[in-house]
């Protein structure tokens, strides 16, 4: 973040301003798109008991049952993985919006 902080402060106070503010709405984007795929990750999964019994009574043999539960491993696994990347946007575009109020103050004072 001092990083750029130190970028941002070579720039002009729009330019800067523009850049801050542009970080953020792209993160906003971003964060919205993950919070959708968790959304629909949750729903997929408050059932899963009745996708099983569905699945079973199409497929009666084991490799089928096998893969069925390795699917559901993976869903599983990115949902994890996509909560927390959610996450990790939420943290940084916090930090882009503290940077941004600071340089503002910064700029205000001098």
């Amino acid at each position: 973040m001092l990083q750029i902080l130190q970028m941002i402060s070579f720039l002009p106070t729009t330019t800067a301003t523009t850049l801050l503010l542009s970080i953020s709405l792209l993160l906003t984007m971003v964060n919205s798109l993950l919070m959708g795929w968790c959304l629909i990750s949750q729903l997929h999964h408050q059932k899963p008991e009745i996708a099983l019994l569905m699945w079973e009574k199409m497929h009666q043999d084991k490799l089928s049952l096998w893969l069925y539960h390795m699917r559901v491993q993976v869903e599983t696994t990115l949902a994890v993985l996509i909560w927390r990347t959610q996450k990790l946007f939420q943290m940084v575009q916090m930090s882009l919006t503290v940077l941004f109020k600071c340089h503002r103050m910064e700029c205000l004072s001098a």
